[in-house]
């Protein structure tokens, strides 16, 4: 159970330090991808108690207060847990399939209810900022990840670190 929350918590300290700096790496949303990857690889903590995880640091480096984005990563990843066991595939593309819906439901989730909630949120407008190629860049970011993720977990997966 350690390795994903250690993962989550590296996702944090890089999302919000080297990739906020960055002006072409601000749009990666490297919460999304640590998601989707973490939930090919069998653990005792599955994927939407890791979407809380990652929706408290959400909500801890962007918003006052918390929930918003618990509840949005939360479902999140309760639609990646069903779209992984329906894909029922260990592989590249369903990595990259997964990354590219999952930026795509992320993103209305967000719209519709930052509308819901009166937060100023567009939902044209974040679709329209999603289907301008970060959907692209997701899908093909998963898979990367997911390629990394094989490697660091493969032969020398330590039981210790579930």
């Amino acid at each position: 159970m350690a390795f994903p929350l250690i993962t989550c918590l590296l996702a944090y300290l890089v999302q919000n330090t080297l990739l906020a700096q960055v002006p072409f790496l601000s749009g990666i949303n490297l919460y999304l991808l640590v998601l989707v990857v973490l939930g090919y690889f069998p653990s005792k903590l599955k994927v939407p108690y890791l979407g809380l995880v990652l929706g408290f640091f959400c909500d801890l480096a962007y918003l006052k207060h918390f929930g918003f984005y618990m509840g949005i990563y939360f479902v999140l990843g309760l639609f990646l847990q069903v779209l992984l066991g329906y894909l029922n595939s260990n592989s590249l593309v369903s990595a990259m399939i997964a990354g590219a819906l999952g930026i795509f439901i992320l993103n209305l989730l967000t719209g519709v209810l930052g509308q819901i909630l009166g937060m100023g949120l567009s939902t044209e407008f974040i679709l329209s900022t999603t289907m301008s190629g970060t959907i692209f860049v997701h899908g093909l970011l998963a898979g990367l990840l997911f390629i990394l993720m094989k490697k660091v977990r493969g032969k020398n997966h330590a039981p210790i670190l579930d």
